[in-house]
C-alpha cells in the first residue's frame, strides 16, 4: 500500500456517505429507517454528507499522479 492516505480517506468518505444515506431514509421504509431516533436523524445525515465531502476533498489532494515520469 503505497499511498495509505488515499486509501483511508477513500474508505472514510464511502462510509460517511453511506451513513448519511442511511440516516436520510424515510420512515415509510419500515424498521430499517427507524433505528435512529428522530432528533438524531438530521444531525447524522448532515454530518455524514459533510464529512464525506471533506474526506473526498482530502482524497483528491493527497492522490499521487500515476503517470510514469520520463528519465533521460
Amino acid at each position: 500500500m503505497k499511498n495509505w492516505k488515499t486509501t483511508i480517506s477513500g474508505i472514510g468518505a464511502a462510509f460517511m456517505a453511506l451513513l448519511g444515506a442511511f440516516a436520510a431514509l424515510p420512515y415509510s421504509l419500515g424498521e430499517i429507517a427507524a433505528i435512529l431516533s428522530p432528533e438524531w436523524k438530521l444531525r447524522i445525515t448532515i454530518g455524514g454528507f459533510i464529512s464525506a465531502f471533506i474526506l473526498r476533498s482530502i482524497n483528491s489532494i493527497v492522490q499521487k499522479d500515476a503517470t510514469p515520469t520520463e528519465t533521460k
